[in-house]
């Protein structure tokens, strides 16, 4: 799974836990050349960017962990981002990344990214 992350990932789909008030999802679309991405290396190097600018740079790790109910895959995602130190489950599909939340949290989110490099 390493060697298939690796590359530049812009995000395309945000999907947060559902609002209090009218009970929907809290779901962003964001178009093509909007500069949100992430960059995995296959040494373990991540970054966080904003068109060229580097909002956070770390290391991440892949591993398998069960969860809660089955999901495709197993593999976790941890970073050394303050706001990933659980970890988020992935899976890659049609030059799609997706990152989600563990099954066993309550209203949960996921993020799609696109390939583009």
């Amino acid at each position: 799974m390493k060697e298939d992350i690796v590359g530049i990932w812009e995000i395309e789909l945000s999907a947060g836990e559902a609002h209090i008030t009218t009970g929907g999802t809290n779901t962003t679309n964001y178009p093509p050349g909007n500069g949100q991405t992430i960059v995995f290396s296959g040494s373990g190097a991540f970054e966080r960017r904003k068109y060229d600018t580097v909002i956070f740079k770390g290391v991440y790790s892949l591993k398998h962990k069960e969860d809660c109910q089955p999901r495709q895959g197993n593999i976790v995602l941890t970073t050394d981002e303050y706001s990933n130190i659980y970890g988020d489950y992935i899976s890659i599909d049609s030059g799609k990344l997706f990152i989600s939340s563990s099954n066993c949290m309550e209203d949960g989110g996921y993020s799609i990214y696109r390939r583009i490099q």
